[in-house]
């Protein structure tokens, strides 16, 4: 039943080109939530459909387009899903252009500041696309919205003076970074691995292999699994005997993978959040994370060292978990209620 003040089933959210990492993470507590109050309307990709046997109060339509036809801007899918809930009290995009005004109240979120930022790091050619492409659609999109949002206090920055009366920060939930806190496997259980997460071109897997390296002067008997898509992995990985390369998995598996892991590391060079470092930092025993913003943000409080690496120019942080207390985690029931409170006091939906 609905606790909310909210009508949910008037609210539209469009995921529908996230199906793997942190948008599928937010889809599915999105989902989950909903679901248990009320339930809600959800753009989904094709990989998704499984949400509706698992949170079936809610409604989803599947949207089934090209990258090409992403990239050209085809909305026609957005006539079948709108009439569905006319008029939407909230239409919420995950990453996508807004081309107008949808809902009574239109919120963007901004999932990847890749498109926004002109600093220069290692790019694929899909990548450079949407830099060239899609910032500047996703700046005339936020400039239509209500609402615009971001996953850290300097993605918030990045989107410059002219948004900040319209722009705030909507981190991603850590419930399982939260659940370890109670639940931290005894000293000396972990596996004798590292875990890298992520293999597109801006993670920098060059320079995580380098801590990988540097970690193994000490314990020769580490081992390193990399999760992601295989195709942007370096061959340095591919070829090296002591790096297995696990592909794009459930995250299940990549939580577990994590939580026996003896190390996490990340040496990219660009986020939108610390949701992947929070993952690391507080399932592995030890992470080595670049020192970006986000990752600051998380640890404003907490424990950390600066290190130097050899062969890695970027700087790092060094992290233990039995350091950590948590106090910049956010629960997903913390993150969605605090969403629906900004829908109130911008009037997108009257109380029930």
């Amino acid at each position: 039943m609905p606790t909310t003040g909210i009508d949910s089933q008037r609210l539209l959210f469009n995921f529908s080109a996230s199906y793997i990492g942190g948008g599928r993470k937010r889809l599915d507590a999105f989902a989950e939530w909903f679901d248990g109050h009320g339930g809600a309307t959800f753009l989904v990709h094709p990989a998704c459909e499984a949400l509706r046997d698992r949170f079936s109060r809610n409604r989803y339509v599947t949207v089934r387009l090209s990258r090409l036809q992403r990239l050209l801007g085809d909305f026609g899918y957005l006539r079948e899903a709108v009439d569905g809930v006319r008029p939407p009290a909230l239409y919420y995009s995950y990453g996508i252009p807004v081309p107008r005004p949808i809902g009574r109240l239109n919120w963007l979120h901004i999932n990847n500041v890749l498109p926004l930022t002109t600093e220069r790091i290692p790019l694929t050619l899909l990548d450079r696309l949407k830099r060239i492409h899609l910032g500047p659609k996703l700046r005339a999109s936020a400039r239509r919205c209500e609402v615009v949002s971001a996953e850290s206090e300097n993605s918030v920055r990045l989107l410059g003076r002219a948004l900040k009366d319209r722009a705030v920060v909507s981190v991603n939930g850590s419930d399982d970074e939260i659940a370890s806190r109670n639940a931290l496997p005894p000293a000396g259980a972990s596996e004798r691995t590292v875990v890298a997460v992520g293999t597109w071109r801006y993670k920098a897997l060059d320079d995580a292999l380098a801590v990988f390296e540097w970690l193994r002067s000490s314990d020769p008997a580490l081992r390193m699994h990399v999760f992601g898509p295989a195709e942007f992995v370096p061959d340095a990985l591919l070829n090296h005997d002591h790096v297995r390369i696990r592909g794009t998995v459930d995250r299940a598996e990549v939580v577990k993978a994590l939580r026996s892991a003896r190390y996490y590391v990340s040496t990219t060079k660009l986020e939108n959040s610390y949701c992947a470092a929070s993952e690391g930092m507080f399932l592995a025993e030890e992470s080595i994370v670049s020192d970006l913003p986000p990752h600051r943000e998380l640890l404003v409080g907490e424990e950390f060292e600066s290190i130097a690496v050899p062969g890695v120019s970027t700087p790092l942080l060094r992290v233990r978990r039995e350091g950590l207390k948590g106090v910049n985690l956010r629960s997903w029931d913390t993150v969605v209620r605090e969403m629906l409170e900004v829908v109130r006091r911008l009037g997108g939906e009257p109380a029930c």
